[in-house]
């Protein structure tokens, strides 16, 4: 999806299989066009480009599905793919990868956790100022 307008339209759910889709749609093409083939409307952006916009897309709507399943438990941890643990065991960088990984997971917790705080303080504040201004009304 390239047009910022239509972003969040629909559930999180609609717009990742959307999206994936449109990654099917492309890869499609590129399997019968090949990677250099172009749509004739647009014979500017080749099917390479196309991929690679669809994908970007698709990144971001996954990571939108990810936070959004992690808004349902913030306790939950993602847990790393296969792919992702064989990645890490094999990079030479895998180890450090895998560090920032975890610390992100812990920041997003502690975030989400002040936040909650924050959240409570400000309801409280906000009670209390509306009792305030119902003893002065009732004065």
């Amino acid at each position: 999806m390239s047009d910022k307008n239509f972003d969040k339209i629909g559930t999180i759910e609609s717009r990742c299989m959307e999206e994936c889709a449109e990654l099917i749609h492309i890869l499609a093409k590129v399997q019968r066009f090949g990677w250099t083939g172009f749509d004739p409307k647009n014979p500017d952006v080749k099917n390479d480009k196309l991929v690679i916009s669809e994908v970007n897309d698709l990144k971001k709507v996954i990571n939108e599905l990810e936070n959004y399943i992690l808004s349902l438990d913030p306790n939950k941890e993602i847990k790393l793919t296969s792919y992702e643990l064989e990645y890490i065991q094999s990079h030479p960088d895998g180890l450090r990868l895998a560090a920032y990984y975890n610390d992100a997971q812990e920041t997003m917790a502690d975030a989400m956790g002040d936040m909650e705080g924050c959240v409570k303080y400000h309801q409280g504040r906000s009670r209390l100022l509306n009792d305030m201004a119902n003893k002065l009304d009732n004065e």
